[in-house]
């Protein structure tokens, strides 16, 4: 380069340094000396000019601490790219430090009491974001935030636990999504008034008083959880209940079936946009445009879902079946019943929640429960999360914690033909009362396979106390 060559080069170089050098003062010194400062107007006597040097040193303070992280921040990529990866010191106390300077130790709650602790303070931030209204000032960017979230709210829907957070007539949580109106007067307005606490069931009676028939039917078949204490909220259009914009499409079909919706209707929202400007001047409103597309996405994706569950669980009773078995193989007991369950997979996961409540009861320490439905065995092992049985797994969990050992295990289907022969009896209404004191030949000779699997199978250990199999059977 020509410059550098110069011989008044060097002297421009030394005086911007020098400059530069007055005018941004090293921050690492400043720092303790303003703080001491502050410290000392704070336990001063207060007045207005204590007030306005306070309120100016805060500033500096700002100021000067932003540009030590921009320093810090610079002479970090410096070792980064001089050390590579090793684990200095240096760097772990950046992220301490870092970690420490983005936690909340404590948040003023809707009444204006501060809360402490991670839990409630997260709960208390949540709770503050879904009773925030958007004010005339909002940025574009905190509007759109907000609209996003009265999106979610109005399509997600309710898992019941005690209903008391859930309203009747304008929340989403029966099992189709329908709105419902009612079939007579009444005071009700929660959820938790149609519930039996002492039984935790469904109230019928109220229930059939409320709404009409179709929509009884539909509210009695919602699992209502034993063990927790709130309802929650989950996306329907997930089979992880969660919302994302980075949904996986290729695993998951319900959800690529509603993107796929939304993409046909924002183009044809976009499109009728682009109309009304050209042909009735009126200004594009691509907060509109996103609002109809989805909520045109949700209704038509309601109403084939709908038609698609009930042509293939027509009158969605069906039964569930216990077996229980110590590590011979030899048969304890069980239970069959039957229950009305809108899918196989809720049907199955009643079951297991009946089982490990019954192995609780008979004070057993050390259980096995084994099922046929993979996705229920994973989601008990926390492997992934399922919206339909949320509540179910979280009972089945709670109870879980109460054994010395439990375990939950994948069996193939023809390695638990009992449970599911003792429940297809259960539906015909051909299983006698004392099949589990005394189980019959047809019975007898399942229970002999099922053994013959089970005791060669190396990864249940001989040590535990009882093994406890599933089924549950729909009719054809």
């Amino acid at each position: 380069m020509m410059w550098d060559e110069h011989p008044e080069c060097k002297g421009v170089v030394a005086q911007g340094w020098n400059q530069q050098k007055k005018t941004f003062k090293n921050a690492a010194k400043e720092i303790p000396k303003l703080k001491a400062k502050l410290q000392e107007l704070q336990n001063s006597v207060c007045s207005e000019e204590v007030i306005h040097q306070i309120s100016g040193i805060k500033k500096q303070l700002t100021e000067y601490w932003k540009r030590e992280e921009y320093y810090w921040g610079q002479r970090s990529r410096l070792k980064w790219l001089k050390w590579g990866d090793k684990n200095t010191s240096f760097f772990h106390a950046t992220t301490i430090q870092r970690r420490s300077r983005n936690r909340l130790a404590r948040i003023k709650d809707g009444q204006g009491n501060w809360v402490m602790g991670q839990k409630k303070v997260m709960e208390a931030a949540t709770d503050y974001f879904k009773s925030v209204q958007k004010t005339r000032k909002a940025s574009w960017i905190w509007s759109s935030i907000l609209q996003g979230r009265d999106f979610i709210k109005r399509n997600a829907q309710w898992m019941i636990a005690k209903g008391e957070d859930v309203n009747i007539w304008h929340d989403k949580w029966v099992r189709s999504g329908d709105s419902l109106k009612p079939y007579c007067q009444g005071d009700e307005t929660q959820v938790s008034a149609l519930i039996d606490p002492s039984q935790k069931t469904w109230n019928k009676v109220k229930v059939r008083e409320l709404v009409p028939p179709e929509l009884a039917i539909k509210i009695i078949q919602t699992p209502i959880s034993l063990y927790q204490e709130k309802d929650s909220l989950v996306w329907p259009f997930s089979s992880d209940g969660v919302y994302s914009i980075k949904t996986d499409l290729k695993k998951d079909p319900i959800s690529f079936k509603f993107q796929l919706s939304l993409l046909a209707y924002t183009l044809w929202a976009i499109w009728k946009q682009r109309n009304n400007q050209v042909f009735r001047y009126q200004k594009p409103s691509p907060t509109t445009a996103i609002v109809q597309a989805s909520t045109l996405a949700i209704e038509y994706y309601m109403a084939t879902k709908e038609c698609i569950q009930l042509n293939n669980y027509r009158n969605q009773v069906g039964a569930i079946a216990v077996i229980v078995r110590d590590y011979h193989g030899k048969l304890l007991t069980g239970l069959a019943k039957k229950i009305q369950a809108p899918s196989p997979l809720l049907a199955e996961a009643l079951a297991l929640r009946e089982a490990i409540t019954a192995a609780y009861n008979f004070n057993w320490s050390r259980v096995v429960f084994e099922s046929d439905f993979q996705i229920l065995i994973e989601a008990c092992r926390r492997e992934r999360s399922v919206a339909q049985i949320k509540l179910i797994v979280k009972d089945i969990l709670t109870v879980a914690s109460g054994f010395f050992h439990c375990g939950f295990t994948w069996v193939q289907r023809l390695g638990n033909s009992a449970a599911h022969k003792v429940a297809q009896a259960c539906l015909s209404d051909s299983l006698a009362s004392c099949w589990s004191g005394s189980p019959p030949p047809w019975l007898q000779d399942h229970l002999d396979q099922d053994s013959s699997r089970i005791l060669h199978r190396p990864h249940l250990e001989v040590h535990q106390r009882s093994g406890t199999r599933l089924g549950d059977e729909y009719p054809p």
